[in-house]
C-alpha cells in the first residue's frame, strides 16, 4: 500500500501536471474526522470512530438527567402584543406578515389547536346532520 502510494506520488510529479499536484495535496491535508482522539476513562486512546462514538455516548448519559415529563413554562416577556389589537387579518395581511407568526408560534400553538380542533368538530357534526337528512328522504 505504501509502495503504491509512493508511485502514485512519483507519477504525479514526473507528469509535470501543477493542477493534479495540488489536488492530490489538498486531499492528503483534509481531515476526515473532526473529532481526534479520545482518552478512555483507562488512559488509553480511542482512533476509531466507534470507539469515540461509545465513549462520547457513555459519557453523556452518565451526566445527563432523566426525563421526569413535566414541561418547564416558557414565557417570552419581550413580545409586544399591542400591535395585534389595530391588524385586520385578511389573507394578504397574513402572508405579508409571516415573520410575526415565526415569533408568535410558541404563544399561538396552543389557541390555534383549540380553534381548529373546535373547527373540525363542528364541520363533522354538520356533515353528519347533513348525512342523516339526506339518508331519510
Amino acid at each position: 500500500m505504501i509502495e503504491q502510494v509512493k508511485c502514485h506520488e512519483a507519477d504525479l510529479v514526473a507528469s509535470n501536471n501543477l493542477g493534479a499536484f495540488y489536488c492530490y495535496v489538498n486531499k492528503r491535508l483534509k481531515r476526515k474526522s473532526s473529532i481526534g482522539p479520545l482518552k478512555a476513562p483507562t488512559g488509553q486512546l480511542c482512533f476509531n470512530d466507534l470507539q469515540k462514538a461509545s465513549l462520547l455516548n457513555s459519557h453523556f448519559t452518565s451526566v445527563g438527567t432523566v426525563d421526569n415529563g413535566i414541561l418547564p413554562v416558557c414565557s417570552d416577556a419581550s413580545v409586544n402584543l399591542e400591535p395585534l389589537c389595530n391588524t385586520a387579518f385578511t389573507p394578504d395581511n397574513i402572508l405579508k406578515s409571516h415573520l410575526l407568526y415565526v415569533k408568535l408560534k410558541h404563544i399561538l400553538c396552543l389557541p390555534l389547536s383549540i380553534l381548529y380542533q373546535q373547527l373540525v368538530c363542528w364541520c363533522c357534526t354538520i356533515y353528519l346532520e347533513n348525512s342523516n337528512n339526506c339518508s331519510s328522504i
